[in-house]
């Protein structure tokens, strides 16, 4: 992923843009924006990029030829040659305003972006569009007296559409962030600006990857493990620990090996295998069976992998780390127990 605290604004533009269905029209800037004051350089730059830390990475497709997607085509010659930055706005913002074709689509402003960090290696391509202004208010003085006026103008902590280009992974289609505030989550974004403008796919790669592994996981658990199969909750704590085990102590995800030493019984691994190819084809993703694990998004996942247990003897439990965890067997007591290791706090 680009560290986008190395990327140093170049070039700005503004456009606007109609609604197709309602013949609105676009407006073409005679210009692009001179960003002359240092200040507002750095608040434009963190505007357009604080956002899309931590989102997921999508790709250009097309169904033929890639060169055919339209933005893929535009922001390739950006890349090629920075002096074609204006010239290939003019040709997003129409490709943008030809995919408006629904009534609800807002008209707005189109801003168009260009990044690059201190070597000219990394290069981004920021193409936005601001559907709603927020009002603001301000407080006048004149003569000695106070007074409130106010402002239309844009919230600095949201954006309406966007999305960074980044001059990654040429031939499959470059590295893509979107964001639709509109959006409650990933699965709900605009279908005009997600596949009708940008025509943009997931991409795959591994921290993707072990994200969608361990949901697959986590859903498996309670769906499956807990409501269809009912299984003790021991159970299901032995299966989420074994998995979490079974991912961090390995390089490499390898879907037989898995199955051979997270899952018991046939019974078990066949229920797996079903739930995994339900899901893999209901969220339109390639087959996870081998990969190497990204061992930054497993932590970062690692607070999200919760167990709740509720034990006979009346105690609750909310698991979020087994590694600290050992489980056993009590002769005497004929009774099942963890043991569970941390530091003390002075």
């Amino acid at each position: 992923m680009v560290d986008f605290d190395k990327l140093f604004l170049e070039k700005v533009v503004i456009h606007q843009v109609g609604n197709k269905v309602r013949d609105e029209g676009y407006k073409i800037s005679k210009s692009m924006v001179p960003i002359e004051d240092n200040n507002l350089k750095i608040i434009l730059e963190k505007y357009f990029l604080q956002l899309f830390v931590g989102k997921d990475t999508y790709k250009f497709h097309h169904d033929s030829d890639i060169n055919l997607n339209e933005v893929y085509h535009f922001t390739k010659s950006v890349f090629e040659n920075s002096a074609l930055f204006y010239e290939q706005s003019i040709n997003i913002v129409k490709h943008l305003y030809n995919s408006s074709d629904h009534p609800n689509i807002k008209s707005g402003d189109f801003y168009m972006v260009y990044f690059t960090d201190e070597s000219n290696t990394t290069k981004v391509t920021g193409i936005f569009k601001a559907e709603n202004k927020d009002t603001f208010l301000k407080v006048d003085e004149d003569g000695g007296n106070f007074s409130f006026s106010y402002e239309k103008g844009l919230n600095l902590k949201k954006i309406d559409k966007g999305c960074l280009v980044i001059n990654t992974d040429h031939g499959s289609g470059y590295e893509v962030l979107i964001i639709d505030s509109s959006a409650k989550t990933d699965k709900s974004i605009a279908k005009y600006w997600e596949i009708n403008f940008l025509n943009v796919i997931r991409y795959q790669n591994i921290d993707f990857k072990t994200k969608e592994l361990l949901k697959i996981n986590d859903e498996f658990s309670k769906k499956i493990l807990e409501i269809e199969l009912k299984k003790e909750p021991e159970k299901i704590l032995e299966f989420k620990k074994k998995t979490y085990e079974y991912i961090n102590e390995n390089i490499e995800f390898d879907n037989k090996e898995f199955l051979e030493k997270v899952l018991p019984t046939i019974e078990d691994k066949n229920k797996y295998t079903e739930f995994k190819q339900k899901y893999e084809e209901k969220h339109n993703l390639q087959p996870i069976e081998r990969f190497e694990v990204s061992k930054d998004t497993l932590q970062k996942s690692k607070q999200n992998i919760v167990s709740k247990m509720r034990l006979d003897t009346g105690v609750d439990l909310r698991i979020t780390n087994f590694e600290y965890l050992e489980e056993g067997y009590d002769n005497d007591t004929g009774m099942k127990f963890l043991k569970i290791f941390y530091n003390l706090r002075k």
